[in-house]
């Protein structure tokens, strides 16, 4: 983690997750490394191992995937925000 004063839209968790700990001290450190605007910000983690105890810190939204699949819908708009998402900018 940085002590930067940089404030970011997102911050994923992925694989990093499972090296790290307590893992709920910096999922709430990338919560304040987050723009002031709370409808701006998000810190997504992705876990696959169960439950994923955060001690205290409560989930916004969930979401469960058994097949392991993401499907996208077909359409201009929806594929444009996706890849600005996955890519990480607007072209």
């Amino acid at each position: 983690m940085s002590d930067d004063d940089e404030k970011y839209d997102i911050i994923l968790f992925c694989y990093s997750i499972y090296s790290i700990k307590p893992k709920y001290r910096f999922i709430k450190q990338a919560l304040e490394m987050l723009v002031k605007r709370l409808q701006d910000g998000m810190v997504a983690v992705f876990h696959r191992n169960g439950a994923l105890y955060l001690d205290g810190l409560v989930y916004y939204q969930t979401a469960s995937f058994f097949t392991k699949v993401v499907y996208i819908a077909n359409g201009d708009k929806v594929l444009d925000y996706f890849t600005a998402f996955v890519m990480g900018f607007i072209i």
